[in-house]
């Protein structure tokens, strides 16, 4: 319990200095307007989930960055991935959006710029990637808004990192897995299509309980 009291300090900690290396970058004069508030916004963000836990969806994405590069340079390995992001910043997206305290685009830049910035901090032959879609406790599909952003995300930024997955199932919108083929026709790369009622089932086959 000690090391993991230390560890989530440390973790606490490096936000704070994110936090300050952004004040420092603005207080240089060296920035353009818009970058300022976009540095001031992200020192303030930096601040917030140090010590306690995201409200927003840019809180949110900003938490899972850190928390990503955090466990590459502490444990010494580049294997972290942002998930199934669909599912773990769905809330925030969605009650964001149902709010209006954030639009679409504005959402899509952001998970543009954690893509972009596992490929300016990764080494070659890392293995990072998102995985959409597939199905929730309850079995039911778990598309939404955000398991689009992410695919597309990927086919704008067009970089190495990460590979994005599609767990695909007999449940799946049509339009997901037609816009899934065209993605892949335009000669992106992905999505990978995984099998989510054979990967099921075999897990099932080994024990694994279906809630699981």
């Amino acid at each position: 319990y000690r090391g993991c009291e230390e560890a989530l300090r440390g973790m606490s900690d490096y936000c704070v200095r994110v936090a300050d290396e952004c004040e420092r970058l603005v207080a240089g004069d060296t920035l353009t307007a818009d970058q300022e508030l976009r540095m001031t916004e992200s020192a303030r963000i930096c601040r917030r989930i140090a010590n306690q836990p995201p409200e927003t969806f840019a809180e949110a994405i900003q938490l899972q960055f850190l928390a990503i590069v955090s466990l590459w340079f502490g444990e010494d390995h580049g294997l972290t991935c942002p998930g199934r992001m669909d599912r773990t910043l769905g809330d925030f997206y969605e009650r964001d959006r149902s709010q209006e305290r954030i639009t679409t685009v504005a959402a899509l830049e952001l998970i543009c710029s954690l893509y972009i910035q596992l490929n300016l901090i990764l080494y070659p032959g890392s293995a990072i990637a998102v995985m959409v879609g597939g199905r929730s406790d309850e079995s039911t599909d778990v598309t939404n808004e955000l398991t689009y952003l992410c695919l597309i995300a990927r086919y704008v930024t067009r970089l190495v990192y990460p590979t994005v997955g599609l767990a695909w199932h007999s449940e799946t919108p049509s339009e997901l897995t037609d816009f899934a083929c065209r993605m892949i026709a335009r000669g992106t790369g992905d999505p990978a299509l995984f099998n989510d009622e054979l990967i099921s089932g075999g897990l099932r086959d080994h024990g694994v309980s279906p809630v699981d």
